[in-house]
């Protein structure tokens, strides 16, 4: 296999920790929850992605948006840093390795290297000509990944650590893909939000028990 045509997006993610407090993500205390993007990631699963695909993406800020010409083959690649970023917050740096999962493709690695990216060596090292595929592709604890898949099939796609507690704690993003289209015949979409209306009204009445949010982890 050998990739054709430019990418069509580039994406630049970091794993790290933040501080965060509160409900959605806690409803106690402060605690150090791992993230991918901007925040950890956190699902409501009343209102899912799918049935909310007008919303104001900048608000989720554990979501990517991609849209690409579907005339021509087009590749989204993703770049994943696990080393220490420039002005990285006090804590926010923890040195481990995570295998990252992508649902919805398999992907191309491109390169994957345990030492800090720079593009100048990482241009020398990618490899576009039959790269090897897969769904799983770990992240070395201070390197990067960067990881390619062909945007052929439109829909909200997760991509997470595979490490159960670490996409619990919110390690993860969801990448929109071609938002335009996504379609649904009438009986599915009338099916999901019935069952979301029916998950939104338990929650309610076991929160209002409890007096305090059921969900503390990421909902994936």
């Amino acid at each position: 296999m050998k990739l054709t045509g430019l990418p069509a997006e580039n994406h630049t993610f970091i794993a790290g920790m933040d501080l965060v407090a509160g409900p959605p993500y806690y409803p106690r205390k402060p605690m150090r929850k791992w993230d991918l993007t901007r925040h950890p990631m956190w699902l409501n699963f009343s209102q899912p992605t799918l049935l909310n695909l007008n919303t104001d993406w900048e608000k989720k800020k554990y979501l990517a948006v991609v849209t690409t010409d579907s005339t021509y083959e087009s590749w989204i690649e993703l770049l994943i840093e696990g080393g220490r970023p420039e002005k990285a917050p006090p804590g926010s740096f923890v040195p481990a390795a995570h295998p990252i999962h992508l649902h919805g493709h398999d992907f191309a690695l491109l390169d994957q290297s345990s030492s800090g990216y720079d593009p100048v060596e990482a241009a020398k090292r990618i490899k576009r000509d039959n790269p090897p595929r897969r769904d799983v592709a770990l992240l070395p604890s201070n390197g990067y990944l960067i990881i390619a898949f062909k945007a052929d099939n439109p829909g909200v796609w997760l991509t997470h650590c595979h490490i159960a507690w670490h996409a619990s704690s919110g390690l993860a993003l969801q990448i929109l893909e071609n938002k335009d289209e996504i379609h649904f015949g009438h009986q599915t979409l009338r099916s999901m939000r019935k069952t979301c209306q029916k998950w939104a009204q338990w929650y309610k009445r076991q929160q209002a028990k409890l007096h305090e949010p059921l969900q503390e982890d990421s909902g994936i």
